[in-house]
């Protein structure tokens, strides 16, 4: 207490430390406010890099199919610029093989193709007619040893 006044106060100490605990309080309630923002900015900031990225990528993949059908559109890569030669829209596709012009020796070429195919489908019909043979010869062995056509009850009329 105060001898003169003989009221309460607060002391000058009592003051500072009061002082001291609010700005300690300030300072650190603003420090975490601070940190919060920093981590806010470096979270925008992956997050714009990952679109950045994204985006760099976008125009890369973009860049290289164009340069791939600017290519295609150069070499002829494409199906229907590889159907259309000067073999097949000549005059003589109709023609047989032996009176073709020298310019069309690439379909002379394909004559071995269909030569081979052709030999191909020979053994493929041998093959079957042969399976065929081998099932003939099996179903009689299978009819036979169900008791088919050579026991009497299938060979005689039955009795009336």
């Amino acid at each position: 207490m105060d001898p003169v006044n003989c009221s309460p106060g607060v002391t000058q100490q009592s003051a500072e430390v009061n002082a001291l605990n609010f700005k300690l309080l300030y300072d650190d309630t603003f420090s975490d406010v601070s940190l919060n923002r920093k981590s806010l900015f470096r979270h925008q900031d992956g997050w714009e890099t990952l679109r950045l990225r994204n985006a760099q990528f976008a125009a890369s993949f973009d860049h290289a199919l164009l340069a791939a059908v600017a290519i295609a559109n150069q070499t002829g890569s494409t199906e229907d610029q590889q159907a259309v030669t000067p073999i097949r829209t000549g005059i003589g596709d109709t023609m047989a093989a032996a009176s073709y012009p020298a310019n069309r020796a690439v379909d002379t070429a394909d004559a071995g193709v269909a030569t081979a195919n052709q030999a191909i489908a020979d053994a493929l019909a041998q093959f079957i007619a042969l399976m065929n043979q081998g099932v003939a010869a099996l179903q009689s062995v299978l009819v036979t040893a169900a008791g088919g056509a050579s026991t009497p009850s299938q060979t005689k009329a039955p009795a009336a």
